[in-house]
């Protein structure tokens, strides 16, 4: 009798042991991409940075470090798995040449877990919310430089994306094929949709497994802005017969569809197809303030009294209209030009657009 006592709870530790190792050591990767095959360089440590502690925290990677400039068969090798990696899991890995790191960013590189390799030993590291959750430098194991034992590891600690970048040539054919397509519009310049990653997109898909994988597509070329240019912006228009088309065509805007487009169409636009056929949409921010009799009100947005007869996912949604919603003077930006119009400050809009988003979400993705 007191064998099987001492041994049931023994059970138990174990089993409660290795379920709570699983829960908190795999890290579930904000982004895949269909249209990527190679590793996406950090060119200075100001954007690793972005990632770990500032504008871009909370989105969770994988990071490879190795010594730019110096021949390195063991970085020749693991680069390689890496590629194959990326090939067959359409995974985004970053990496960053470990000479970015010294002295000056070393507080830093303490804070977030990573180790400053002073040789030419690569190493790899996985990223959760600004910590570094597993470290693997190079100890001569088949880690570093076999497929096999490098996919077996690492499947430990990684789940596989919610959110896969694509191009519009894979976006069409799943609209006209697939019979359920989650998509979501935005562009890399965007202060909405930079706003809405972190604050909704990233700390959901962390808390879920998507039955429906959500195609994200960044559409901000289109409007003529080049990022590989010296001034991006000369030829930004929103007018641009391209970038018009394309709202029409995948039904953003008003004139693609009078009863889920929005206005000229904007991002972020989040999207739910099936069979070819639009069946529901979000649209995150984009509303118009004006100043009526001293009150400030909602006067353009998505969600308006008649559109939202029409959406399928706002059971629950304690303000599911925001259309006349009285907004307080202290949450407007008032416009430089005309001081009857103004803006909705982002923090006090995500207290009525995230619980939107997150519906959306709950109803299609899961």
């Amino acid at each position: 009798m007191k064998k099987s006592l001492w041994f049931l709870p023994l059970i138990f530790l174990l089993g409660g042991s290795l379920t709570s190792c699983t829960l908190k050591d795999q890290v579930r990767l904000t982004y895949g991409s269909y249209i990527q095959s190679d590793l996406t360089t950090l060119d200075a440590f100001s954007e690793l940075q972005a990632k770990m502690s500032g504008t871009e925290k909370g989105e969770n990677f994988i990071l490879a470090t190795y010594l730019e400039g110096s021949y390195c068969s063991c970085w020749d090798n693991f680069e390689a798995v890496l590629k194959q990696y990326i090939y067959e899991e359409h995974v985004i890995v970053y990496k960053i040449s470990n000479d970015l790191f010294n002295s000056t960013n070393e507080t830093l590189l303490n804070e977030w877990g990573i180790t400053r390799i002073t040789s030419t030993a690569p190493s790899l590291v996985i990223v959760k919310n600004g910590k570094v959750k597993k470290e693997f430098i190079d100890d001569n194991s088949t880690f570093f430089y076999k497929y096999t034992p490098f996919k077996e590891k690492i499947d430990e600690y990684v789940l596989n994306p919610n959110y896969y970048f694509v191009d519009q040539n894979i976006l069409d054919d799943a609209i006209e094929n697939d019979e359920k397509v989650l998509v979501h519009y935005m562009w890399s310049f965007c202060p909405d949709c930079t706003y809405c990653a972190p604050q909704v997109l990233w700390p959901y898909s962390n808390k879920h497994d998507f039955s429906l994988k959500m195609y994200i597509i960044d559409i901000g070329t289109l409007t003529g802005y080049d990022p590989t240019s010296e001034t991006p912006f000369a030829n930004f228009s929103t007018s641009n017969e391209e970038y018009v088309t394309f709202l029409r065509e995948h039904q953003m805007s008003e004139t693609g569809n009078e009863t889920y487009g929005y206005s000229r169409g904007f991002v972020p636009t989040t999207q739910y197809w099936e069979n070819g056929t639009l069946i529901d949409a979000d649209v995150y921010f984009n509303d118009s303030l004006t100043l009526n009799n001293g009150v400030w009100k909602v006067t353009s947005t998505f969600f308006t009294d008649d559109r939202v007869t029409n959406l399928h996912y706002l059971d629950g949604i304690a303000t599911p209209v925001l259309e006349d919603l009285t907004v307080a003077e202290d949450d407007v930006t008032i416009s430089s030009s005309n001081n009857t119009e103004g803006s909705w400050n982002k923090d006090a809009a995500s207290v009525y657009h995230n619980p939107l988003l997150e519906a959306f979400l709950n109803t299609y993705a899961l």
